[in-house]
């Protein structure tokens, strides 16, 4: 028996930076997690020099913020076998990943995630 999946891109889809995950296990069982992405805060202003011929100049002050932030783009709610499956998943792409890094070549068929039920 075979059956043939047909991709396609929702709407709403984009692709994001993740720094990290952040979650818990919820009442119900599931797993919720966050993926965040850090950075320094965006200053809330700047003071530049304004050289003589009009163009700018050096940053003379910014308010400095001894902090990161950490930017939620999106949450997930798994089962707990999505959630193994996902992480053995994503496991087997940083492999690949590493081997690439080190000059080793990587099968490169269309690999995904089992998310059954």
């Amino acid at each position: 028996m075979k059956i043939r999946f047909r991709h396609e891109k929702d709407s709403d889809y984009r692709l994001i930076p993740v720094s990290g995950a952040m979650g818990a296990v919820t009442p119900t069982g599931d797993i919720k997690v966050d993926l965040y992405h850090e950075s320094p805060p965006i200053p809330d202003s700047v003071t530049h020099e304004v050289n003589e011929d009009g163009t700018l100049g050096q940053v003379v002050q910014h308010d400095p913020q001894l902090q990161l932030q950490r930017t939620l783009f999106v949450g997930m709610v798994l089962n707990a076998r999505q959630a193994d499956n996902l992480g053995r998943w994503l496991q087997a792409r940083a492999h690949e990943a590493a081997g690439l890094n080190q000059g080793a070549e990587v099968d490169d068929d269309d690999q995904e995630v089992q998310s059954t039920q």
